[in-house]
């Protein structure tokens, strides 16, 4: 197994393939991401589709998604001889956290590859932190009661900790050893591009695991 979250990458359609063939980003799956709670199997016939997870059992394939302030989320799932034998990439957004995506791709996991919970290990990559990330309440309404210890209130603006949110629902999944990267996109607008800080004007990160 292995995984990459990448810093920020070219622009540039042909220098970013270029930055990733370098990297060793190859080959590639992604999905049409839509801020929702659609799991995709990257099998050897997948046809891109709209989504914002994909699993994958498949040898030598990364599985990937794209960010530049939302969550991504690796996960990497244990057969019973220990070995890791189903990865999948996971793009949460406050939408996507708040339809519980990671726990989503977990389960998924679980019914497609018959691997547990307890045996999958999780790796949240760098996202915009809670002291950047300004919302309105309709935000914290959405994440839910549960989700309230980890958004903070100043000022009427809504400040949640998506990165601890998504863990939460990680660990509700059954999910135990999980790694969380603290560097925020849009504190370090030298190494990471962030919507927030670039606006429109701005590349991506992306985050990939093979098996």
């Amino acid at each position: 197994m292995r995984y990459v979250f990448t810093e920020k990458l070219p622009r540039e359609l042909s220098a970013r393939e270029e930055a990733l063939e370098k990297l060793g980003i190859a080959p590639l799956i992604l999905a049409n991401q839509v801020h929702g709670e659609n799991v995709l199997y990257a099998g050897a016939d997948y046809v891109r589709a709209d989504g914002d997870a994909l699993i994958t059992d498949i040898p030598g394939v990364y599985v990937g998604v794209v960010t530049a302030d939302c969550v991504p989320i690796l996960l990497a799932a244990r057969g019973k001889d220990g070995g890791c034998t189903a990865v999948a990439a996971v793009h949460a957004g406050w939408r996507g956290t708040a339809l519980k995506i990671a726990e989503k791709a977990v389960f998924a996991l679980q019914d497609r590859f018959g691997v547990r919970p307890e045996n999958t290990k999780a790796f949240i990559g760098p996202c915009v932190c809670q002291s950047c990330y300004e919302t309105g309440p309709e935000v914290s309404q959405a994440l839910g009661p549960q989700a309230a210890p980890f958004i903070c209130e100043k000022g009427g603006k809504h400040y949640p900790d998506l990165r601890r949110i998504n863990a939460l629902w990680l660990q509700n999944a059954g999910v135990r050893e999980i790694h969380v990267s603290e560097e925020c996109t849009c504190c370090r607008p030298d190494v990471y591009w962030s919507h927030r800080r670039h606006g429109t004007e701005r590349g991506t990160q992306i985050s990939a695991i093979c098996l």
